[in-house]
């Protein structure tokens, strides 16, 4: 999301540096140019934001590719995130949960929701894991009682679409008292009503 302003500037030294190498199956000596010193290069940012490749943290995670694993994954880039100097680095500046520290009806974008649904597989005594679904295409269920969260681990302004369906309640009269609504405030309704 930057392109280059200006031009480099270059503070450069060339020194000789010794190596080998092996010619038609003979090692031979010879020198290259190594160059130490400075390269400054300044960015402009038209559109200055960040975007995280994780939604949240897991446990477990490839951290060469960013591969969500399981427990059981011989992977052998595999590191426990919560160990790992790099993953809490991530956690630190994309601002971005750990997996454990996210709790029920939270829609993290894309295709994951969390629940507060526990897993069987790969539990350890002691230690609860979080309930990520993915493929959910029915959405987090709503009320009074159970608000729903939406998590954005991003800067750039984003335009969700949210959607809704809701159930109509009619009280012992005939009228709709959910939702609720001028001509009615939950269960009573007011004795006069014109239209």
């Amino acid at each position: 999301m930057a392109r280059i302003d200006g031009e480099a500037k270059i503070s450069l030294m060339p020194f000789e540096e010794q190596v080998s190498i092996i010619v038609n199956g003979i090692e031979k000596n010879t020198s290259t140019t190594l160059y130490k010193g400075e390269i400054e290069i300044s960015f402009i940012m038209d559109e200055p934001y960040w975007y995280s490749k994780l939604n949240y943290m897991p446990s477990y995670i490839d951290k060469e590719t960013l591969e969500i694993l399981s427990l059981e994954n011989e992977n052998i880039n595999k590191v426990e995130t919560i160990f790992n100097k790099d993953m809490l680095k991530i956690i630190l500046e994309d601002g971005i949960p750990y997996q454990n520290d996210l709790s029920g009806n939270l829609f993290l974008g894309g295709d994951l929701l969390v629940t507060s649904e526990s897993r069987i597989n790969s539990a350890l005594v002691g230690q609860a894991y979080l309930g990520v679904i993915t493929g959910i295409s029915q959405g987090l269920p709503a009320n009074y009682n159970t608000p729903c969260y939406l998590f954005y681990s991003g800067t750039a302004k984003s335009y969700p679409k949210i959607k809704f369906s809701m159930n109509i309640h009619k009280n012992n009269l005939g009228y709709i008292d959910r939702p609720r609504n001028k001509i009615t405030d939950g269960n009573n309704i007011f004795s006069h009503i014109y239209i």
